[in-house]
């Protein structure tokens, strides 16, 4: 049986293009969460990411697997393209210690649009689930 704890097994680097609807966010330069682009103006987060940021200082890039790690020894200021944010909105119900609905939007300051590495997020088809026991991308 697998945790939320267990680390994922045989993972491999993303390909430029592979996700193109997810983003990083990034505070000072420094990347600390991800997220789905859901259209030109908002992105779909953890509301654990999204609690104590500020947005003066938080950024989102799309389009590019360049970033920093939580201790910023990768250079993450190229590929892609970074916006500021204009607000966030985290659900009103997330709670801080069990983390229950943990889910917050951040909506964008400029318009990021879609292009040959930046897509919006989609819903799979109605009953298209996976069955039991097939191998699925987790990212």
């Amino acid at each position: 049986s697998l945790s939320a704890a267990t680390p994922i097994i045989s993972g491999t680097t993303a390909t430029e293009g592979a996700f193109p609807f997810l983003v990083s966010l990034s505070n000072n330069g420094k990347h600390f969460c991800g997220g789905s682009l859901l259209n030109a103006n908002t992105v779909l987060t953890a509301a654990h990411c999204s609690v104590f940021q500020s947005v003066t200082n938080a950024r989102v890039r799309a389009g590019s697997l360049s970033h920093a790690n939580h201790r910023g020894t990768r250079d993450w200021t190229s590929g892609g393209v970074e916006v500021g944010i204009s607000s966030i909105l985290v659900n009103r119900n997330y709670g801080l210690s069990s983390k229950n609905n943990d889910v917050a939007l951040w909506y964008l300051d400029t318009p990021i649009q879609a292009g040959a590495d930046i897509a919006y997020a989609t819903l799979p088809a109605a009953g298209s689930d996976p069955e039991a026991g097939t191998t699925v991308t987790v990212a």
